[in-house]
């Protein structure tokens, strides 16, 4: 088919031409549909903080309203569980398990970097589903609430920024309280149903912390559960920090300072001859500065 004539700008002098309007109107937004799990977890320190991060999670499913999300998360998880994805490991024995179905997107992170939350809490909250639901089932600091994460934490102004962002602004405000949130996590800080209020997000969708329970027991929640078990392994101090096999000394000529990156904690070295000082240790319970002061 050959392609239309190009368009002639009209004379409005000319009785015998016409003016045609064209519709420019922006293009329309996908619906809403389906629902978006995100599971944030955190590295065990022991087999008793193991139980408990997984106890976490179970409690957080729970809260799960499958006839206010018209999806049943049961049978949702028992087709991931039954597919067993094995996510992708990354730096620092972080693993990122996505598992996608015609109605809920699955994200697991285990030991997650902080950068890695962020895209991933982005992309959620950018997300043309109807509910979202977030679980974080690890350690946070006392008072203020902030997630203990492999390289920093994520506190809950950087949850606030998140929905600050462009493509997330155009969703929430396309489909102004459409949209619900559930967010199970400890109640420190900020992280209160009060507060999260008075958040100029919370005027343009429904969101909850720590929403009551709607299941008591759960076969495919158990056998999610125990998909996930084997992905969370506490180290021991000796498989975290190992013996070097390097044999050697490092002698300091003159005064030197060494930085480490150390995630939201950096790390430095300073040195001269007979004498040395070790400033901070980084953030992450993997000293970063261990293969070097090991040679000192």
């Amino acid at each position: 088919m050959a392609d239309p004539p190009a368009s002639m700008a009209a004379d409005p002098n000319d009785p015998t031409t016409t003016t045609k309007m064209v519709d420019t109107a922006p293009p329309q937004l996908s619906p809403l549909s389906g629902a978006y799990l995100l599971i944030v977890v955190g590295e065990p320190f022991s087999e008793e903080h193991k139980k408990l991060i997984l106890q976490k999670i179970q409690q957080g499913l729970y809260t799960w309203n499958s006839g206010d999300t018209h999806v049943d998360i049961e049978t949702e998880l028992k087709v991931i569980s039954d597919c067993a994805p094995p996510g992708e490991e990354a730096r620092g024995g972080e693993r990122l398990i996505q598992f996608a179905t015609e109605n809920l997107v699955t994200e697991v992170l285990i030991h997650p970097q902080v950068n890695t939350l962020q895209q991933c809490m982005k992309n959620m909250l950018a997300s043309f589903t109807k509910h979202r639901h977030i679980i974080h089932a690890g350690y946070t600091f006392a008072g203020q609430g902030s997630w203990i994460l492999q390289d920093g934490t994520f506190s809950f102004e950087d949850f606030a920024t998140a929905f600050e962002e462009y493509d997330v602004q155009r969703v929430i405000r396309s489909y102004e309280n459409s949209i619900s949130i559930n967010v199970h996590c400890c109640q420190e800080g900020d992280w209160k149903q009060d507060k999260i209020r008075q958040q100029p997000f919370a005027k343009l969708c429904q969101i909850e912390v720590n929403p009551n329970s709607e299941m008591k027991e759960s076969k495919s929640v158990a056998e999610f559960i125990s998909y996930l078990e084997p992905f969370l392994q506490p180290q021991s101090i000796q498989e975290r920090l190992p013996p070097s096999d390097v044999v050697g000394n490092i002698r300091f000529s003159h005064p030197t300072l060494y930085v480490f990156p150390g995630g939201q904690g950096d790390s430095a070295l300073f040195g001269i001859n007979g004498f040395n000082m070790l400033i901070d240790g980084g953030f992450s319970r993997k000293a970063c500065f261990l293969g070097f002061l090991q040679d000192i």
